[in-house]
């Protein structure tokens, strides 16, 4: 399985997609504003939240990690 994003319509949203050796599936489509956030989500194996790239708030953040996590993808560490 290989997680990847991409740039639909670039001026719409952004996507994550998850790959399996037969077929992709879109697993999770952002506002434009979030693609640097899932660009580097997609690469990073392990983040913190705040990390997360991009002109977006740290409301907006913490929205984006919550909604990688529900995709189930991504998992919360506990600290």
């Amino acid at each position: 399985m290989k997680i990847r994003w991409s740039l639909n319509c670039p001026m719409c949203h952004t996507e994550l997609e998850v790959h399996t050796f037969d077929r992709a599936v879109e697993d999770l489509a952002m506002n434009i504003v979030a693609a640097d956030a899932i660009a580097y989500a997609a690469e990073e194996p392990v983040f913190d939240a705040r990390d997360l790239p991009g002109r977006i708030t740290d409301e907006e953040r913490i929205l984006i990690a919550e909604a990688l996590e529900d995709s189930g993808l991504f998992t919360r560490e506990a600290r």
